[in-house]
């Protein structure tokens, strides 16, 4: 019989699956207080927590909301990173913590229903965030106003300076 303690925990953590978007599952072994405490606040920054749960409560929960596959990463030491947003700044923020931190090592997550691997958390990492690809497109639709204005401020420069010896001429 499960303890009450349990029990909210295990709830706890279903109510965090039915928000998440993106869940890494790391081995934070090695890692000192101070330095899990950093990457906590980096990845708060962003909506997304950092956990360390008993694996066996963190499975009870997955099997509870029908989240298969993240079975074979649940061994040892775990933390669980849960992104509420988007899948790419987490994985962003733990790849650049753990350049850092080699004691950082990822296990495996899930991503839009699918299981990656450490490859896969590494890939996401490098694909450019929302905000990056919103400042990207906007650059390029600035772009062509930008070398118009250029063109237009051009014209107008030579308008002024032909009138401007037009009238020195007159004067002379």
């Amino acid at each position: 019989m499960p303890s009450q303690k349990n029990i909210a925990i295990r709830e706890e953590i279903e109510g965090k699956l039915e928000k998440a978007k993106v869940i890494f599952v790391t081995d934070y072994k090695g890692l000192k207080v101070n330095e899990i405490n950093e990457l906590r606040k980096a990845l708060k920054k962003n909506n997304v927590d950092l956990k360390v749960y008993k694996n066996r409560l963190f499975k009870l929960a997955l099997q509870n909301k029908n989240i298969e596959g993240l079975d074979e990463f649940l061994k040892g030491p775990s933390a669980f990173v849960i992104g509420y947003d988007e899948p790419v700044t987490p994985a962003k923020v733990l790849a650049e913590f753990a350049k850092k931190n080699e004691n950082l090592k990822f296990k495996g997550g899930w991503f839009e229903g699918n299981v990656i691997d450490t490859d896969g958390i590494k890939a996401l990492s490098k694909i450019p965030s929302r905000e990056e690809m919103y400042a990207s497109m906007i650059g390029s639709l600035l772009s062509p106003l930008t070398g118009l204005v250029g063109i237009l401020n051009g014209l107008i420069s030579g308008l002024v300076y032909t009138i401007s010896e037009i009238a020195k001429q007159k004067e002379a």
